[in-house]
């Protein structure tokens, strides 16, 4: 989130900071499933200090459908397939095909992430979704 939204980043291709007010717009207007407890609050006054459930809905639930037709597709199937990975392997009975494709999922997620977000963007938190 920090790539997408800090002003630092805003030469980048994947910044959408500007876009901050619909992105969080969009989020105010989801219905969150039932097992979701906290609902969508504003994401332009608090995306530096989400509580950890509000990330993993953002991560599982929320940002795709709010970074459709902003952020660059690319950037947005890349980090799809972070999303994808982790819903499919935070369930409680998992088949060994979903665990090969979470697997792929985070290959190549791992794979591309420098190329798309710069050599040395990658931190410990992205090596570690390394399979390999």
């Amino acid at each position: 989130m920090s790539k997408w939204f800090s002003p630092t980043e805003s030469n980048k291709a994947y910044f959408v900071g500007k876009h901050l007010k619909k992105i969080s717009t969009h989020l105010q207007n989801i219905q969150p499933p039932t097992s979701i407890e906290r609902l969508p609050r504003d994401l332009e006054k608090i995306y530096k200090n989400l509580k950890a459930t509000e990330l993993q809905a953002w991560l599982l639930f929320y940002a795709v459908p709010c970074l459709v037709g902003i952020l660059p597709e690319v950037y947005l199937a890349h980090f799809s397939c972070l999303s994808e990975a982790v819903y499919i392997l935070l369930g409680d009975h998992i088949m060994p095909s979903s665990l090969q494709r979470a697997e792929r999922l985070l290959d190549q997620f791992y794979s591309s992430f420098s190329k798309l977000y710069g050599e040395g963007c990658c931190g410990l938190n992205v090596h570690n979704t390394c399979v390999n």
